[in-house]
């Protein structure tokens, strides 16, 4: 279907040219068209064409690894830890297909999403879901940066889930949040420090 990634095997291919954190998540933000505004990436458009993009990007990203898994380049806690850059990589690029869609101008909030469980353990294997949490603050004491910051998240989430004609990344979990599938699925930053102190 796609006979442009054969370039991943090439001997100068991406599969010899990994990189680390940054280099994945660049190659996957360049995908989506993200550009740095108001301290937040946001991508060109939200629409089918950007994600399918970002399905093509992430698969090659994981091709090239398992390249290197096949091959023994790689050790298992390699390789683990490089799809946990992945999978950080796509939650950067899906945040700013969020971005653009939710707030592409002056943002309310500032949004930050914590890799849990094996993600942030850097333990992620191929077929794992990705478990976050989310915490934000509010831009220039903004009242309302909650309900922006919970859109946002939820759109990441569903860029990340959507059927297309390329199929779906993998399932976000936020339900490892201090009360699970009952709590809010945004925190506010002061919120959640004051949690866990209780806690």
């Amino acid at each position: 279907k796609h006979p442009q990634a054969m370039s991943i095997f090439l001997s100068e291919g991406l599969w010899n040219n990994i990189g680390n954190r940054t280099s994945v998540t660049g190659r996957l933000l360049e995908a989506v068209g993200a550009k740095l505004s108001d301290g937040r990436f946001v991508a060109e458009a939200d629409d089918e064409k950007t994600l399918i993009n970002l399905r093509i990007a992430y698969r090659n990203e994981v091709i090239a690894l398992a390249v290197r898994d096949l091959c023994e380049i790689d050790d298992l806690a390699t390789v683990a830890e490089r799809l946990s850059y992945i999978a950080d990589g796509v939650i950067e690029a899906a945040l700013s297909i969020a971005w653009r869609s939710v707030n592409p101008l002056k943002p309310k909030s500032e949004l930050s999403v914590i890799a849990m469980g094996k993600t942030g353990g850097r333990e992620l294997n191929y077929i794992s879901d990705v478990d976050v949490i989310y915490v934000a603050r509010a831009r220039d004491d903004a009242e309302d940066f909650i309900d922006e910051a919970t859109k946002v998240a939820s759109r990441m989430m569903q860029v990340c889930e959507a059927p297309t004609s390329e199929g779906m990344i993998w399932q976000v979990d936020p339900n490892l949040r201090p009360e699970g599938k009952a709590g809010a699925l945004v925190r506010s930053l002061e919120g959640h420090i004051a949690y866990y102190e209780r806690w």
